[in-house]
This record gives structure tokens, sequence and C-alpha cells, in this order.
């Protein structure tokens, strides 16, 4: 991720997206990773990573729940690893369903994507930037009751059933997207169409 989304993040999100390494022991266990390497993915990521980081802290600061510490954020198998100390049940159920939707939303551009292998690497990207990939099988490496839980708290009725569903198949509505994005807090967010034809 480029240095400039990386600030922005931190600086709104100081508790979450720590920055400063804490005094070590040299005797002591190796320092969390995220304070050394920082985000380890794509700008594509950069919106969900935000409303992500917004609706934690907004369940800390108004909810009462744990504060959320990043450990380690990076791209993993193609999808979104979002490591975390303190999260209780629906902080980790924000951040599952975070990694979920990273299988879907390409992570150079940020566009609608999909998991694809590469050369033997897996990795989430629209069809611009996917062109000449072998196209893997789909999965999906979230719990569909998490998106079920969010979902409601904004008023939507969908079963877990039904978001398995969408999310197995990888083809949903945008109207669905936008309710996700909307159950991670996120009022506004950006499309890049420099690359559509």
């Amino acid at each position: 991720m480029r240095d400039e989304l990386q600030k922005s993040l931190r600086d709104r999100y100081p508790l979450i997206f720590r920055s400063a390494l804490p005094p070590r022991d040299p005797c002591g266990p190796a320092p969390d990773p995220f304070p050394v390497w920082g985000f380890e993915c794509g700008d594509g990521w950069f919106d969900l990573l935000d409303a992500l980081a917004l609706n934690l802290q907004h369940a800390t600061t108004s909810a009462g729940a744990p504060q959320v510490v990043a450990v380690q954020v990076k791209e993993k198998f193609g999808v979104l690893r979002f490591y975390a100390d303190g999260a209780d049940d629906r902080q980790r159920a924000m951040i599952e369903l975070a990694e979920t939707m990273t299988g879907r939303i390409c992570e150079v551009c940020g566009n609608r994507g999909e998991l694809v292998s590469k050369n033997g690497w897996m990795m989430t990207h629209c069809a611009a930037h996917s062109a000449g990939s072998d196209e893997s099988p789909r999965r999906v490496e979230m719990l569909a009751s998490c998106g079920g839980l969010l979902l409601a708290d904004i008023g939507v009725s969908e079963t877990e059933r039904s978001v398995g569903n969408k999310l197995s198949r990888g083809s949903f509505s945008f109207a669905f997207y936008l309710q996700c994005m909307r159950a991670l807090g996120r009022t506004d967010f950006r499309v890049d169409l420099t690359d559509v034809t």
C-alpha cells in the first residue's frame, strides 16, 4: 500500500494501527510485525480497511467493546489477513466479513475482482489486472453467520444460508455489496474508472 494511504489510516485510527515500536526486551518475544512492516497489501483494499477500522473503533468508543490493536495486516493466499489483539466476538465478525469481501475486490484498484491463480500465486484481481492468469476455484473463508449478524444490525434481513450462497457462488448484486459496506460503517467509497472501456 502506498505510504500516503498507510499514513491516512494510521492518522485516523492511531489506537488500532500503532506506528511506534514498544520498548523491546532483547530476551523477550519478537515485536509484532505491524509497526515494522505496516500494511502488506495493495491500494485496492484501502476503502475496506478504512471502513473496518472505523467500525472497530466506533464499537470501542461508543459501545464499550475492547480496543482492537492490529498485529499484522497483509495479503495471504489472495485475501486480506487482519490479525489483531483484543477483539470481541462482534469485532471478529467485522474482521471476518472484511477479509471475505477482499476475495471479491481487486487488491490493485478496488474494483470488483475475483480470486485467481497466476503462476502458483493466489491473488484477487479485476479482469484488467488478472489478464492472462489461470482462474482457480473460488473459496469462501468466512462463516456466513458473521455477514448476517452485521447486516441485521442495519435492518437488512439475510439468512446465514443466503449470505453463504452469495459468497460461495462469487456473484452478488451491487446493492448487496453496498449493504455490506454500510454494515461495515462505510458511508462513501471511491471507484476508479480509468481502466473501464
